[in-house]
């Protein structure tokens, strides 16, 4: 008698959530540490940066417009989207 023994071997991926400035000290650094899928969620407060999600399709979500701010310092663009990211990577609440 003989068997045929099979192995599937799959990968699960989930979508991790970074808090910023809890898990990363800013909002380009939670950028960096970020996945496509994941998602970065931005407490309230002003961040004096400019980010570039670099081709990743993640969602960066501040803690509400009134109150979380993406401060550049008038240094070029404050957010950039010009690396292949599609409508799935978000912004908001800024």
């Amino acid at each position: 008698m003989r068997f045929l023994v099979v192995f599937i071997a799959f990968s699960l991926s989930y979508a991790i959530v970074t808090n910023v400035p809890g898990s990363q000290p800013n909002i380009q650094a939670g950028i960096d540490a970020s996945s496509v899928g994941d998602t970065v969620l931005v407490s309230a407060g002003t961040y004096y940066e400019n980010i570039d999600y670099k081709g990743k399709n993640i969602s960066v979500i501040g803690y509400n417009r009134e109150t979380t701010i993406i401060d550049g310092g008038e240094d070029g663009t404050v957010v950039t989207f010009e690396n292949s990211e599609n409508s799935t990577a978000v912004l908001s609440g800024f």
